[in-house]
């Protein structure tokens, strides 16, 4: 009984009754998509804090979790911790704590048979990696080794499914292997989430550029499309641009110069309305000059 009220006591501490699912008892002995998904919800509700409060509240949760013994909470708990010391990548005290601390947790989560938590950490492991450009080769291998466990799971079983997926296409989009990519960006599309990280127009604008980049133009053009009109639909005006400068630049590759020509001047004023030209504006701005040679438009070329 004593174990149960501290338990109430730290999550009234955070305000985490404020949300059902991250009660006491929703939170121990549950499955692994249970606890993250609670998890993530209390690190939700201590968002602005600074990070003493923060690590103190997780230590007394990984506490009550081994007087509990829920060892899987416990291990999920310091999963998450390593995940948010990567908002401070760059002091020297967190990746050394990273990098001295984090492969050992993975090997024991391995010993302990917990391979959805160990997926999880070599993703964390692969995400911190990732930040360096000396380190991509560690983080690549990292990525594949953590794809070959997660992979094995349902999205109802692993929730970050979908969001791993994504982030391992983008491994090989990073290095123009569009071919590799490509399948894993689609296997994304089917794989079904609760957590929209990607977004669906981003996920779907990132295809179109695979399938651009390989000189498919056809298909660029419908996922540009689908990303364009789900980016009207849901009143996203960044993306609005940059999806409809996409198929702009795909009409104008398949010299379909006045259907490209409104879809580039809206990816323009896009970005001069936000103060800020993207890439893909400032290509937008690029081509269309392009277009409006191809049209003997000297004027305005």
């Amino acid at each position: 009984m004593a174990a149960k009220a501290f338990i109430i006591t730290a999550f009234l501490s955070i305000g985490c009754l404020l949300n059902a699912q991250a009660s006491p008892d929703n939170l121990l002995h549950k499955s692994y998509a249970v606890q993250f998904f609670t998890i993530d919800s209390i690190y939700s509700h201590m968002n602005g804090q600074d990070s003493a409060y923060v690590f103190n509240e997780t230590t007394a949760l990984e506490k009550l979790a081994d007087d509990n013994g829920d060892k899987q909470l416990k291990y999920a708990l310091k999963l998450k911790e390593y995940s948010y010391l990567l908002r401070w990548w760059g002091k020297q005290l967190e990746k050394a704590k990273i990098e001295n601390e984090l492969p050992g947790l993975i090997k024991e989560l391995e010993e302990n048979k917990m391979p959805e938590l160990q997926a999880q950490g070599l993703e964390i492991m692969a995400d911190y990696y990732w930040r360096n450009p000396k380190t991509f080769s560690k983080g690549f291998e990292l990525s594949l080794d953590a794809y070959n466990i997660y992979s094995r799971f349902t999205p109802g079983q692993f929730p970050q499914k979908y969001s791993y997926l994504y982030d391992l296409g983008l491994c090989y989009y990073r290095f123009k292997d569009y071919a590799t990519a490509l399948p894993i960006f689609l296997e994304t599309k089917n794989t079904e989430t609760k957590i929209l990280r990607p977004t669906t127009a981003d996920l779907l604008n990132t295809i179109g550029l695979c399938y651009r980049r390989s000189g498919v133009y056809d298909s660029a053009e419908r996922y540009f499309l689908d990303a364009y009109s789900l980016s009207k639909h849901n009143k996203q005006k960044v993306w609005i641009g940059i999806t409809g400068g996409n198929l702009g630049i795909t009409y104008y590759l398949e010299k379909r110069y006045k259907e490209a020509i409104p879809l580039l001047e809206e990816d323009i004023e896009t970005g001069l309305a936000h103060n800020k030209l993207n890439n893909n504006s400032a290509k937008s701005i690029a081509v269309l000059g392009d277009v409006y040679l191809e049209l003997n438009d000297k004027k305005r070329a």
